[in-house]
């Protein structure tokens, strides 16, 4: 089984590049370029499989066109966005020293160069007030669902998308490293509520050939459905959000559900960007279907401007813990093994921002039980990020 990253990466890409970030500009780009790169240097220092050095990178390149902009006589073409960018990995991750299941270094990914993410997105805006969304083609699903915008640059992939989620299907749902053809619908109703429905490829990668763009749509690849629903305001204040979402596959990958928490907990000044947010994410398979993964929990709290002259700092300390599904007991038992019934994962990083769209993080996790295994030491890995958002 291939095995996606959970993409909490991803979602440092969807950070950095989506379209969203181009509407808060005064005068809408005709094309925006992106290019996402990012390195990691880990070493495992003890327990897990074998201590050493590993070194993973990543490069993401590709452009999102305004084409209400590019042809702005075509009012067919208002609100459109056409994005395209591709992917390459090179080098080795951390979890093939700490084998653990959760991943410890989002960036997992064979060595590769692919085409990442290829869409078409319209907007329109309805008569009560309410915009809807269309967006087809190649996307990962973690640039919207399962995202929490306090946890996103945490390098353990159980802060992207949920474990259970992430391990189901032959070779898990539609996101980094593997995407696949599909389409999202979201309903806007206010700037409090938001209803997001999407359905995608149930294979996103050819196991024989995992540098082929799998096409392939129906046969036996099956479909894989999400939903979800999120819900912002404020209390005392301070901003928070709620979402609540469910996915299922119509042939072999089962189903689940989520519930994502975020919210901010304290601010040295109301309203501004310094301040301490608490994120919570409790998942679970709801249907069996030979999982290794059968329930989640992530939570954790993270300090922005923690340093009063560094406004974009964040500070972070993260616990994931998964347990051991159906498909992993039934290993144990046949191999005579004997197993744990959590992996538990906790981590602390340090995002520093170093000048405009570059960053370094420290990142230290202990890894708890790599794989549910009672006979590999606890892990303690650590290492340090590079990003560039240009």
């Amino acid at each position: 089984m291939l095995l996606a990253a959970g993409s909490a990466f991803a979602q440092g890409v969807s950070e950095a590049e989506a379209p969203e970030a181009a509407e808060e500009e005064e005068s809408p780009k005709k094309l925006k370029p992106v290019l996402y790169y990012l390195i990691d240097g880990t070493r495992n220092f003890s327990g897990g499989i074998a201590q050493g050095n590993t070194f993973m990178g990543a490069l993401v390149t590709g452009a999102d066109f305004d084409l209400g902009q590019i042809f702005s006589k075509s009012q067919g073409l208002q609100n459109v966005h056409f994005y395209i960018d591709t992917f390459g990995a090179f080098g080795r991750p951390s979890s093939g020293k700490t084998g653990d299941v959760q991943l410890a270094l989002n960036t997992w990914s064979p060595e590769t160069f692919r085409l990442y993410q290829m869409w078409v997105d319209k907007e329109w805006q309805l008569k009560n007030g309410t915009k809807f969304s269309l967006r087809v083609g190649s996307q990962d699903i973690n640039w919207e669902f399962q995202l929490t915008d306090s946890s996103y640059f945490l390098t353990n992939s159980s802060f992207g998308l949920s474990p259970e989620f992430m391990l189901a299907g032959p070779v898990g749902p539609s996101t980094f490293p593997y995407t696949s053809l599909g389409a999202r619908a979201a309903w806007t109703f206010s700037e409090s509520f938001k209803v997001m429905a999407g359905a995608f490829d149930g294979v996103p990668a050819d196991p024989n050939n995992i540098d082929r763009f799998n096409w392939d749509i129906g046969g036996d690849d099956g479909v894989m459905g999400i939903a979800e629903a999120s819900l912002s305001g404020k209390i005392r204040g301070m901003s928070g959000k709620a979402s609540v979402g469910a996915w299922g596959y119509s042939g072999v990958g089962g189903a689940g559900a989520y519930v994502l928490l975020e919210q901010r907990i304290y601010e040295p000044r109301r309203g501004g960007v310094r301040g301490l947010t608490a994120f919570a994410r409790l998942g679970s398979i709801l249907k069996e279907d030979n999982t290794l993964v059968d329930r989640s929990i992530a939570a954790g709290l993270t300090y922005t401007g923690i340093l009063a002259g560094r406004p974009e700092d964040k500070l972070a300390f993260g616990v994931a813990a998964a347990r051991a599904g159906a498909a992993t007991i039934l290993k144990a038992e046949e191999e005579l093994k004997t197993i744990t019934s959590f992996e538990t994962a906790w981590e602390l990083a340090y995002r520093a921002q170093i000048r405009p769209n570059v960053f370094v993080m420290p990142d230290f996790q202990y890894i708890r039980s790599p794989s549910f295994q009672t006979d590999v030491a606890d892990a303690v890995t650590g290492g340090v990020r590079l990003e560039v958002n240009l």
